[in-house]
């Protein structure tokens, strides 16, 4: 999948010990996150080791046989194990190397790999970034498929190639295209993206007469879908409404909720953060939020702190400037 590789600054959890985040080479950035489950030793109330123990209801963590990838992969069967949930975006990524960045009215010429368009979107990334983390991890991804090729082809890739389990995402309606990213890569590797959300952005809407935040958009099949989870990872390629949505069922289900604030660059609803366990911005998107300096890794610091008052829960930071792996 494709994902532009990004270094840990580390973790501030709500035992207020800092850790070291699990480094996944290549992945997006909440997938990071996943670290903290992963690299993390239970103390007061937190996260074990083995994920299975981020749920305090064991029976989420069933041992019965189950078939990997049921959204159409080899059919292998393996034990259960605990069932991540990726709700988020899928795109058609397109690869582009130029010589320098286009400035501003500039028309530049570009070089392309054979297979240059690749299968992306931060949501999909995390879910197959979950499943690479062993057979005994079950991943579910929730999304919209566009109505074209890319999204027939999409699919096929996230299922067979991949192993994930997508029989709950659905298509768009006809017209509407699979999400997009048109990515210039320089010759030292900084990038630009354009991002059309095609059908990331086309969710269906629940409460029509709600304000727009409130409108909803998980169907309820999709609902049962984030109950039965361990882990609900969210990103911000998709309408809020559908974040918040997702985030409230997950939450009231006792379903640790990871965001994500990678994606759009408007302004976080703060009626979502009592529901997540983990916030996780690079160093841009921390400054954003909490309007600190995030230049050096004590602004970063002090950054991550004040969210903490926030949300009642972790901060990780994807610092991409750091050399260090904790705070």
């Amino acid at each position: 999948m494709a994902s532009a590789p990004s270094k840990s600054c580390g973790v501030v959890d709500r035992c207020g010990w800092p850790i070291a985040a699990l480094g996944l080479a290549g992945v997006a950035a909440a997938s990071f996150g996943l670290g903290v489950y992963y690299s993390q030793k239970k103390k007061s109330g937190c996260c074990k080791a083995d994920a299975k123990d981020c749920k305090t209801d064991s029976n989420k963590a069933s041992a019965a046989p189950t078939t990997a990838g049921s959204g159409g992969s080899s059919g292998k069967t393996t034990t259960a194990g605990p069932r991540i949930v990726v709700i988020g975006s899928v795109n058609a990524d397109m690869f582009f190397d130029v010589q320098a960045l286009p400035r501003e009215g500039e028309t530049i010429s570009a070089s392309v790999d054979p297979d240059y368009i690749k299968p992306g979107g931060k949501g999909a990334n995390q879910a197959v970034a979950a499943q690479k983390l062993g057979a005994n991890t079950r991943v579910s991804f929730i999304g919209r498929f566009g109505a074209d090729a890319h999204g027939v082809w999409a699919r096929q890739q996230m299922s067979e190639l991949y192993g994930v389990d997508i029989s709950h995402s659905t298509d768009a309606s006809s017209g509407v295209p699979m999400g997009q990213a048109y990515i210039y890569v320089n010759r030292s590797g900084q990038n630009s993206i354009v991002l059309v959300p095609g059908a990331n952005g086309s969710w269906p809407v629940t409460d029509p007469s709600a304000p727009a935040l409130e409108a909803g958009g998980i169907s309820p099949s999709q609902a049962e879908v984030i109950r039965s989870g361990s882990l609900l990872l969210l990103q911000r390629e998709i309408p809020d409404r559908i974040n918040l949505d997702a985030a409230k069922i997950g939450h009231s289900a006792g379903v640790r909720v990871c965001l994500d604030v990678g994606g759009y660059d408007t302004a976080l609803p703060d009626s979502i953060l009592k529901y997540l366990y983990l916030l996780a911005p690079n160093e841009t998107e921390l400054a954003r939020i909490t309007g600190l300096p995030t230049d050096t890794d004590t602004q970063i610091t002090a950054a991550a702190h004040s969210l903490l008052k926030r949300v009642s829960s972790a901060v990780q930071c994807s610092a991409v400037q750091s050399k260090r792996s904790e705070i």
